[in-house]
């Protein structure tokens, strides 16, 4: 009879230990399925978290590619106007090359012009000189001329 006694101690005590051991199986269950649904809740804001980067990543891709376009293009400018720069310059050259020979020759013309002016004014007092002294000098009669021209007629006809 000990023994049927300690052997239903043993079962009620092997009982409430199965209670026990199934109460936290059953909290476990519970802490795991909680544990579960905030994982799976975390996991969603994660997904949603990456979804929202990797949206972010391709708007900086976007316009990181907008910046490189913009750059290049930028680059493209400046080499148009250094080309435009540099065609400016060979044009100024010419210019001032051009401004040179028509300085040159403006100069020479203006020294043509003052040799002529001058020798115009050499003639034109030549001619006031011959003037004065055909002035001076006895007018020879109309009535003269005429007959000296009578003259020269006749011996043109013998």
């Amino acid at each position: 009879q000990g023994q049927v006694h300690s052997l239903q101690a043993q079962l009620s005590d092997q009982k409430h230990a199965l209670v026990q051991w199934r109460r936290r199986a059953q909290e476990s269950e519970q802490a795991l399925a909680s544990k579960s649904s905030e994982f799976a809740l975390a996991q969603s804001g994660l997904l949603e978290r990456l979804q929202m980067s990797e949206a972010e990543v391709q708007k900086l891709r976007a316009s990181d590619l907008k910046q490189k376009a913009t750059i290049y293009q930028l680059e493209n400018d400046v080499k148009n106007a250094s080309y435009s720069f540099d065609a400016v310059l060979v044009d100024l050259d010419a210019a001032e090359t051009l401004n040179s020979s028509l300085q040159s020759e403006i100069e020479s013309l203006r020294l043509s012009y003052e040799i002529e002016e001058n020798k115009l004014r050499g003639d034109l007092a030549q001619a006031r000189k011959e003037l004065d002294d055909a002035k001076s000098k006895p007018q020879p009669n109309s009535q003269f001329l005429e007959l000296k021209e009578q003259v020269a007629k006749f011996k043109g006809r013998c």
